[in-house]
């Protein structure tokens, strides 16, 4: 029988045969276990909108001098690819229909790594997981859960200053706070 620390064996669920598995956690589970309010999809802080309102990142993709052509062409035919499965996934939040399918979970991985999201079912190469939410907010604090909103193109202020925006996952999340890239693909 495996010994596990103290506060290790709580990740821990046993099985009539005397082995341990870890236990998976869902959606309905995060704000029990991680004190983070259940999202599917970003939340914009009023803060921001004005400056997302006037941002947009296909025209300043395509007229930054700087990114190869080629490169940006893919980013908006990939954008294009996703967007009427991100669409879909919005107006079902929206209007109450949107159901978790259980297909992804969260569970301890070890001390190092801590938790990880983990697939629950097979998932179709180019397949979309899920869509990283939190509080859309500028300059956040938080440099364990919180990916920089505008990575490929500034977003600029009335005054032509860049702005630093993350989606921030902290308080606000979903599955994909705990997803990490095992290989290219």
């Amino acid at each position: 029988m495996k010994e596990c620390a103290k506060n290790e064996c709580e990740s821990y669920v046993s099985l009539d045969n005397g082995a341990f598995v870890f236990r998976h956690i869902y959606m309905d589970d995060f704000e029990k276990e991680f004190n983070v309010k259940p999202i599917h999809v970003p939340i914009i802080d009023p803060s921001v909108s004005d400056l997302l309102r006037n941002h947009n990142l296909t025209y300043d993709l395509k007229n930054d001098p700087e990114l190869n052509p080629s490169a940006v062409e893919d980013v908006v035919q990939e954008t294009k690819n996703y967007a009427h499965a991100i669409e879909d996934l919005k107006r079902k939040v929206d209007n109450g229909t949107f159901v978790d399918d259980g297909g992804l979970y969260v569970r301890w991985v070890n001390e190092i790594l801590r938790y990880g999201m983990f697939a629950g079912r097979e998932f179709m190469e180019g397949e979309m997981l899920g869509v990283y939410a939190g509080l859309i907010v500028r300059d956040s604090i938080d440099n364990e859960y919180a990916w920089e909103y505008n990575y490929l193109v500034d977003v600029k202020d009335r005054n032509g200053k860049k702005v630093e925006i993350s989606v921030d996952g902290k308080n606000f999340g979903n599955y994909l706070r705990f997803a990490n890239h095992r290989d290219c693909k």
